[in-house]
């Protein structure tokens, strides 16, 4: 909230900084983020984007185009996530108080083109190994389907949009706002990825196991977004961990089955073990939790080699 000027805090912002205050902020932090940003960005701006989606599937399918009939249904999800993207810009410009977190979103700094492909990178690679994982164990078994670039691509672009508005909503807005008040790491850390955890609680087939691995992500990602300041390093992770899982390898993204993909999936002859979990995909499984652990230990161990893991986030913003 907006404070004095002139470094004169107003009482809103005193209020705030008391004890009973600091509840009430992060009880207001919380009601923007999941109940304006998210439910009017996605569930009712974003659902035209989704409808229109699901429209153009429908014709395609109708003018016997099966493959873009496939391709628009299993983006429309992905497509009402625009609707965050434009409520979350719109608080984030319009409220003084909330402008550091749009410059902190953008180019620069840590905002740059090898952040982001790092994150890219990391994201493509760490999920690849768990489902390889599952593939030599013979949990899974894949085979190519069909490659087409424009579908891909526009596939992508949806998956990107959807992974970074997740980003955009707890590692941007909730992990800065909370580290104002809370300047300590670990505070600021594990609420934002209790409340990304809480958005997957009613996925499709969604596990004990697997919100464990939600909320480990949810961690590792503040790490990155406090040690190394780039938000583009956590979109561009996010966004190629759900592609590769969902669209490449066919397998389900957080419980949720594309229709298109590059590989099949024969989930006649898939099995619940350790890699791989037959309702929730590898995001369920006992490999993917000591992946994300160990990933988050070797964070740990570099930023701290590098002298970025300093104790507290510190902003120059108000409340």
């Amino acid at each position: 909230m907006e404070s004095g000027q002139a470094g004169k805090i107003g009482p809103l912002e005193k209020f705030f900084r008391k004890p009973l205050g600091g509840i009430v902020y992060l009880l207001w932090v919380t009601f923007v983020a999941i109940f304006v940003i998210i439910l009017i960005g996605q569930g009712v701006l974003g659902s035209y984007f989704d409808y229109c989606l699901l429209v153009l599937g429908d014709r395609a399918e109708a003018a016997g185009d099966t493959l873009w009939g496939s391709v628009f249904w299993s983006g429309s999800v992905y497509a009402s996530f625009v609707g965050i993207w434009i409520i979350a810009i719109l608080i984030l410009a319009i409220f003084p108080w909330n402008r550091f977190i749009l410059k902190k979103t953008g180019p620069g700094g840590g905002n740059n083109l090898p952040m982001l492909l790092k994150g890219a990178g990391w994201g493509m690679g760490l999920n690849l190994f768990c489902a390889v994982v599952g593939i030599l164990h013979g949990d899974i078994i894949l085979s190519f389907n069909r490659f087409d670039l424009l579908p891909v691509l526009v596939l992508f672009l949806l998956v990107a949009v959807q992974s970074s508005a997740e980003e955009l909503v707890f590692r941007s807005y909730m992990l800065r706002k909370i580290s104002v008040r809370y300047p300590m790491q670990i505070v600021a850390a594990v609420l934002n990825a209790l409340l990304f955890l809480s958005i997957h609680m009613g996925n499709p087939g969604v596990s004990l196991l697997g919100l464990l691995n939600i909320f480990l992500v949810g961690i590792m990602t503040s790490i990155i977004v406090v040690c190394e300041d780039s938000f583009f390093w956590v979109a561009g992770f996010h966004t190629t961990w759900n592609f590769m899982q969902a669209f490449i390898l066919g397998l389900p993204n957080s419980g949720l089955v594309a229709s298109y993909s590059i590989f099949k999936l024969d989930a006649a002859s898939a099995r619940n073990s350790f890699a791989y979990d037959t309702a929730f995909g590898i995001e369920g499984t006992v490999t993917s939790t000591i992946v994300l652990a160990v990933f988050i230990v070797f964070l740990f161990w570099k930023f701290r080699k590098e002298g970025k893991l300093a104790f507290s986030l510190k902003h120059d913003a108000q409340i």
